[in-house]
């Protein structure tokens, strides 16, 4: 359940409630637990107290119901408190997933062209040093908590009061929401450029309209209470991401052989500032990083500064060498969208089908944090009875949420590179790399000047940063058509 005002994307789950229903190894059984990390999955908030099966009793039994499982699961922690060592926890295999998932997505879709327009030696060079501010924000992070205060909003609520965690809500609710418009332009524009192309162009079908299409399929899913249920799905996403990118860097390598690489430039004066802000939105899984740090089994926790400094730097190394590819094998025909450059034909249509797959599998688990900052300002109480009134006024919340984010994704579609970089500017910057930095200036009064001058200059940084991307994006917008396959 999420706590009251809770702190964030991946960081408000109550401990209580993730032992509701048992532990989290038992409430991600099945697929996810063979393809993915079942520690993830149980500290998003997985635990509704309004259950649709709840609807099916009288008010009275559901009550005693919800007593009784409040009891036991009272007990149940108290246990836990008094033996740990009985807790089910993610060990380092676990927790590598963990983080390489969190960061691994929808990103890998734009950054070809935003290396594009950035040029070769300026991205590779800023997309390092974006490395290096991630990691040291994160750092920052990991050093203030404390027992008690493991969540991204105890953080800010214990540096700024009330308001510090109202802040980071609403830069979590504001930074999912607008990843999740992402990921439908990415399902809508992919899917409509795969149905042309398979038909040999010989018929139009318009992005916006596969959009308003998945409104009602996605508006059904946000009524589901537990994750736990899309576990196959998110399972299948999976797999079709790692499948689909290894298929990817076997076309890009093979196109870079036979026609040899394209003409790329160093740095693209006239649009490196959408790359700054595509640079900051590929980092989006900073919010995940303390409560995979909260899953870890207590004796190796010590370790989980290298161990996420080390796997930020496999990903890093993957960000890079994949659009450098990319980008080297199409140069300035490198489309917004990189499955749109892959050849014609089974392979190529196999690639996009499955991340348009990925992408809609994935799009409940990237809403689903939002919706709840939301449930727990209209209902800050999780433990009140269950009532089939309230269940109904947050369904009816969270179908006007996403029809919200669908209108703003059609008026944003023709306009991607620009609406990356602003998401990039406003909703990631602040969490990466403002926050952190703040709050241990706040919390941590005794650290060495040095320490101190450096939280300031990435302050300070991120300030300038999320000013001029934003500045850019907006005068650089203009009426335009994502390109597919078959444009004229």
């Amino acid at each position: 359940v999420l706590r009251p005002g809770g702190g964030g994307e991946t960081a408000t789950a109550d401990p209580s409630s993730s032992s509701a229903e048992g532990s989290p190894a038992t409430t991600t059984a099945g697929f996810v637990d063979l393809f993915g990390d079942p520690f993830f999955y149980t500290r998003m908030m997985l635990y509704d107290e309004e259950d649709t099966k709840d609807s099916d009793y009288v008010a009275e039994f559901a009550t005693r119901r919800l007593e009784v499982s409040r009891a036991l699961r009272n007990a149940h922690q108290e246990l836990l408190r008094a033996h740990p060592e009985r807790r089910k926890r993610a060990n380092v295999t676990h927790t590598i997933l963990s983080i390489m998932k969190s960061f691994i997505g929808a990103a890998f879709l734009f950054l070809p062209s935003a290396f594009r327009d950035g040029g070769m030696l300026f991205s590779n060079v800023i997309m390092t040093l974006s490395l290096v501010i991630n990691v040291i924000g994160i750092f920052r992070l990991v050093d203030i908590t404390r027992i008690g205060r493991e969540s991204y909003g105890d953080i800010a609520e214990d540096a700024m009061g009330w308001r510090g965690r109202a802040l980071v809500n609403f830069s979590i609710w504001l930074s999912q929401i607008a990843f999740f418009a992402v990921f439908l332009i990415f399902a809508a524009t992919n899917t409509a450029d795969l149905l042309e192309s398979v038909a040999g162009c010989s018929i139009r079908v318009y992005p916006s309209h596969v959009l308003f299409a998945m409104v009602p399929f996605q508006i059904a899913l946000s009524c589901v209470r537990r994750i736990k249920h899309f576990g196959p799905v998110i399972a299948l996403a999976d797999l079709c991401v790692v499948a689909a990118l290894v298929l990817i860097y076997g076309l890009v390598i093979g196109k870079i052989i036979k026609d040899g690489p394209a003409k790329v430039e160093a740095f693209n004066e006239k649009s490196y500032p959408l790359f700054l802000g595509a640079a900051a939105y590929a980092w989006e899984g900073v919010g995940m990083i303390l409560p995979v740090r909260a899953a870890m089994q207590e004796h190796i926790k010590h370790k989980f500064k290298w161990l996420m400094a080390l796997t930020l730097s496999v990903v890093c190394l993957i960000f890079l060498s994949y659009s450098s590819l990319s980008y080297l094998a199409y140069g300035a025909e490198t489309k917004t969208v990189i499955l749109s450059n892959l050849e014609e034909g089974v392979l190529g249509f196999t690639v996009q089908g499955m991340y348009v797959l990925s992408l809609i599998g994935s799009a409940p688990l990237v809403i689903f944090p939002a919706l709840k900052v939301v449930d727990a300002l209209m209902y800050p109480d999780p433990h009140a009875p269950p009532s089939r009134v309230r269940k109904w006024v947050k369904n009816f919340s969270r179908a006007l949420q996403i029809f919200f984010v669908a209108v703003i994704s059609v008026l944003c579609l023709e306009q991607l590179d620009n609406f990356i970089a602003l998401i990039g500017s406003f909703a990631a910057v602040p969490v990466a790399y403002i926050y952190p930095p703040l709050f241990h200036l706040l919390l941590a009064p005794q650290a060495s000047i040095g320490t101190k001058a450096v939280n300031v200059g990435i302050i300070t940084l991120g300030l300038a940063l999320m000013v001029f991307t934003a500045y850019s994006a907006i005068d650089e917008w203009h009426e335009t058509e994502t390109p597919r396959r078959c444009s004229n």
